[in-house]
């Protein structure tokens, strides 16, 4: 619902109930050792804060759009749609 890690892609909000419009959620674990807190807003993703614990590159998918984002060990980075 939330969250879907596989094949080294982390989907993002894949399957969100409409009367979910708004919500966040800190701490979600995702396959690769990734760690993911999320805000959204209108039913739509607002922010993302995503870190790693090793070093690697992982595809960032929402709806239709994809983003390849490499991390260093321990890295957090932030990501907007």
């Amino acid at each position: 619902m939330l969250l879907q890690s596989h094949q080294g892609n982390i989907h993002l909000l894949p399957a969100l109930p409409t009367t979910w419009k708004e919500g966040k959620i800190n701490g979600l674990k995702a396959r690769g050792g990734f760690t993911i807190d999320m805000e959204w807003k209108k039913g739509k993703i607002h922010t993302a804060h995503i870190s790693s614990t090793y070093e690697q590159t992982v595809d960032i998918v929402y709806k239709n759009e994809s983003k390849e984002l490499h991390f260093k060990a321990g890295e957090k980075k932030t990501i907007l749609f």
